[in-house]
């Protein structure tokens, strides 16, 4: 299903103006007024790299993809490094 949906009133980031990425992870959708998303959190571009999926790349437009759907702009070795090393890339950023 493709639109537009929101973030519940009773949401705690439902005050929150701005994220700095525009990926969010939810774990339940209701539609009452309006397609509510509750139980979200702002999900950065790494986890989406690590674990959302298969990584193609578009090497001459410079564009890696997710799972045939989700679309960065990155050099094609950035993607090779994260599906040959992940857990090395995973590891960099925690020591």
């Amino acid at each position: 299903m493709k639109g537009r949906v929101f973030i519940h009133p009773r949401s705690i980031n439902f005050s929150v103006g701005e994220y700095e990425s525009p990926w969010l992870l939810f774990s339940e959708k209701v539609q009452t007024s309006k397609v509510f998303i509750r139980q979200c959190t702002m999900v950065s571009h790494y986890p989406l790299l690590l674990f959302g999926g298969q990584i193609s790349f578009q090497h001459d437009i410079n564009i890696l993809r997710v799972d045939e759907w989700i679309q960065f702009r990155a050099e094609a070795r950035i993607g090779v490094f994260v599906k040959v090393y992940p857990y090395s890339f995973l590891f960099s950023f925690f020591f």
